[in-house]
């Protein structure tokens, strides 16, 4: 894992240290505000618009123009079919890119529509080999866009959000933006999840791990996953600082890494096993959740849920429970006591389980 910080280029070998990398940094080098690794090559971006290769014993200064050198380069990225580094320019100075013999085309400005101008985020979709971004123009004025033969096309437009984040994931691009963390598609941009809210919509960043969970974090809200299934909120201890997430990856060895603006940690996800119990309360009687009950036609039913766990906490778990032949989805709650409501005359297969925060999910009790 390597890290840039506002106060050098650092990295940990094993997991368990992290100690600064000697680049022979300048002093006006070391504030980092960019870091991109493709394979086994490492590109770093700074403050007063500077990038450069990290190589053996210290680091090589790209080329980047006047013209884009004047703030920051706020991200960078490797197009591995063509050995280009694409870099941008923040904040509204366009973005570029530089060919393997050191040529540079920088895209300046620009917009209605011919992009670039105040880009949030790009990313090297492997897909397709195509260079996707988005941009924080403003409100009416935001756009998604992707850069084939030469040129950039719009793909949507007008999205009155801001994108500060993009990733892709088998072939899909998710955005990460002002409100929330959306799908993009040839249509348009669709909500992630309908109906499971970040605690912050400002999303800082996107990550998916091997497992194909996604990582988000947020401005002030900490880290969301999502699983494909649910979307659960890590908040993280520490104080507010803490919670303003700017950065997430994760190891080969299933760490996650969390760059925040209170400093660097690092997480562990438990694996536990749950074990998941429920009771039946019909107009008031109890019915143990594995037998068959009966209520009279319009009598409350109540689900009521108790979890116990290997592991040493329970926060932030939540209770998953469906009524089969009626609606396969699963209805997702925190409380340990929900009412029914929707039951039909005759009999009804009700399925629930349990899942906690790090996506440990109980046995499904039928």
């Amino acid at each position: 894992v390597v890290v840039g910080t506002s106060d050098g280029f650092w990295w940990s070998s094993d997991g368990d240290t992290l100690e600064e990398l000697d680049l022979g940094l300048q002093p006006e080098h070391r504030n980092i505000t960019a870091v991109c690794v493709s394979g086994l090559r490492v590109w770093i971006g700074g403050r007063g618009g500077w990038a450069a290769q990290v190589v053996e014993g210290g680091y090589e200064r790209l080329p980047i123009p006047e013209e884009a050198s004047a703030f920051r380069i706020s991200g960078l990225c490797h197009d591995v079919r063509t050995d280009c580094v694409w870099y941008v320019s923040s904040p509204g100075r366009g973005i570029g890119v530089i060919a393997p013999d050191g040529q540079v085309i920088h895209y300046g400005p620009r917009n209605e529509w011919g992009v670039p101008l105040w880009v949030g985020a790009i990313v090297f979709c492997l897909s397709d080999h195509r260079i996707r971004g988005g941009t924080q123009e403003g409100i009416g004025s935001d756009a998604v866009f992707e850069f084939i033969d030469g040129r950039f096309q719009l793909l949507c437009g007008s999205l009155d959000l801001t994108v500060n984040a993009i990733a892709e994931h088998k072939g899909e691009v998710f955005l990460g933006t002002s409100n929330g963390v959306f799908r993009l598609h040839r249509e348009g941009v669709w909500p992630l999840c309908a109906g499971q809210a970040l605690p912050c919509g400002i999303v800082t960043c996107l990550h998916f791990d091997s497992s194909g969970t996604m990582w988000i974090g947020t401005e002030g809200g900490g880290v969301g996953r999502y699983d494909g299934n649910l979307l659960l909120r890590m908040e993280i201890p520490g104080g507010p600082r803490h919670n303003n997430v700017r950065d997430v990856t994760t190891d080969a060895n299933g760490l996650a890494w969390i760059a925040t603006e209170g400093g660097l940690l690092r997480y562990s996800p438990p694996e536990a096993d749950l074990a998941l119990s429920i009771s039946i309360v019909a107009a008031g009687e109890r019915i143990p959740g594995d037998d068959t009950g009966t209520a009279q036609r319009g009598a409350p039913i109540d689900l009521e849920f108790a979890i116990s766990s290997t592991s040493n906490s329970l926060r932030g778990s939540v209770f998953q429970y469906r009524v089969l032949e009626s609606d396969d989805a699963w209805c997702t709650t925190d409380r340990s006591c929900v009412r029914l409501g929707g039951l039909q005359p005759g009999r009804n297969n009700i399925e629930c389980r349990a899942v906690d925060i790090d996506f440990n999910y109980s046995k499904i009790i039928s």
